[in-house]
């Protein structure tokens, strides 16, 4: 794995390769698109976002890990939507779920909300005790309010970060 700080706009970007040129099979965009990293597996990509995470000594520590990581881009993420937030009239309840702590989970059996609520999959059902919720904002569509992290495995935490812009993933198909 090669991780390169982003030049300038008006730079080159000098793509790297394995020493026999072949490409890295990943390049992934992160960090507030201020870095790269090139990478052969999903751990490489994992590692690149969570410190120590490829010398994690067990399963169960790289499960914990990936978990924590998707709580605090869940509390960042959240942050962040919340911060943008002008013009929408939320109720007491709307507004203590989207500023809760994330100690414990939200618990919502219906979001109504046009503000977009961040969610671990790991802490709801069938994986989690709690009931998934259902999204159904005011004019839109089913669960297009519902935004959720995926920590299960490698692969699923980064494609749900992907989709929702924390980095951005290209797959080399040479």
């Amino acid at each position: 794995m090669i991780i390169v700080s982003n030049p300038r706009g008006d730079q080159p970007l000098a793509i790297p390769s394995h020493d026999d040129d072949t490409p890295y099979r990943f390049e992934m965009i992160f960090d507030g698109d201020s870095r790269r990293a090139y990478a052969d597996t999903w751990t490489e990509l994992v590692e690149a976002l969570i410190g120590g995470y490829a010398d994690a000594d067990s399963s169960e520590k790289a499960d914990e890990m990936r978990l924590l990581y998707a709580v605090r881009t869940q509390v960042e993420l959240q942050a962040a939507i919340c911060a943008g937030v002008v013009g929408y009239k939320l109720t007491d309840r709307e507004t203590e779920v989207l500023l809760g702590d994330r100690h414990s989970q939200p618990r919502v059996g219906m979001w109504r909300s046009q503000v977009p609520l961040v969610l671990v999959t790991s802490y709801y059902q069938p994986d989690g005790e709690i009931d998934r919720p259902i999204g159904r904002p005011p004019n839109g569509e089913a669960d297009s309010n519902l935004i959720w992290l995926d920590p299960t495995d490698e692969q699923t935490l980064i494609a749900s970060i992907d989709a929702i812009g924390v980095v951005s993933v290209a797959e080399s198909h040479a």
